[in-house]
């Protein structure tokens, strides 16, 4: 919908964050298929986090999901983060519209290890240090909550770098964890 200069958002989601940096995926992008090769070549303005989940809030998936990029101020990020889960999530959750609510922090050197599949692409890939993932039933659900709850001058206030980095993307496809989808 307005992805901020990037088209495209993918989330994976694992049982256990150690299998993102675990040798068998690191295998599999060290081995990229021809086809991967052929595509990852098209691929600008990349941000990859492997992110642990801070905390989680809401009732659902929404066919909606603004993600915010977050940049603290300062290494002290102590305010920001009480700022982000006993207020701006809780609130978040609570607006009309919203389904549910996440904020992941980023383990910066998983997300920087080095593979074949990144070469390939031959372009930088940005590091979010913090992301706040906001799903809704649709992309006006999603700015008014942004608007009311954490516009940029309140996350500044509370200590983050403005403005937030933020793209809003509609759901196009999910795939389900199945054992006939696995492969």
């Amino acid at each position: 919908v307005d992805g901020a200069g990037q088209d495209y958002f993918n989330l994976y989601e694992v049982d256990c964050f150690e299998v993102l940096v675990g040798q068998d995926y690191l295998n599999r992008l060290n081995a990229p298929t021809p086809r991967t090769k052929t595509a990852v070549q098209h691929f600008r303005k990349v941000t990859r986090g492997l992110c642990r989940v801070a905390a989680s809030n809401g009732i659902s998936q929404g066919g909606v999901i603004a993600t915010l990029r977050i940049v603290a101020a300062s290494d002290d990020d102590g305010a920001l983060k009480r700022h982000l889960l006993r207020e701006a999530i809780p609130g978040l959750a609570e607006r009309a519209g919203i389904v549910g609510v996440h904020l992941g922090f980023t383990d910066a050197a998983g997300s920087r290890i080095e593979t074949a599949e990144k070469k390939v692409r031959g372009t930088a890939t940005d590091v979010p240090p913090w992301v706040l993932m906001i799903e809704g039933i649709g992309s006006d659900a999603v700015k008014r909550a942004i608007g009311a709850v954490i516009p940029d001058a309140v996350l500044a206030k509370a200590g983050a770098v403005s403005p937030a980095l933020t793209g809003i993307y509609q759901l196009e496809a999910q795939r389900l964890k199945t054992a006939w989808a696995a492969g």
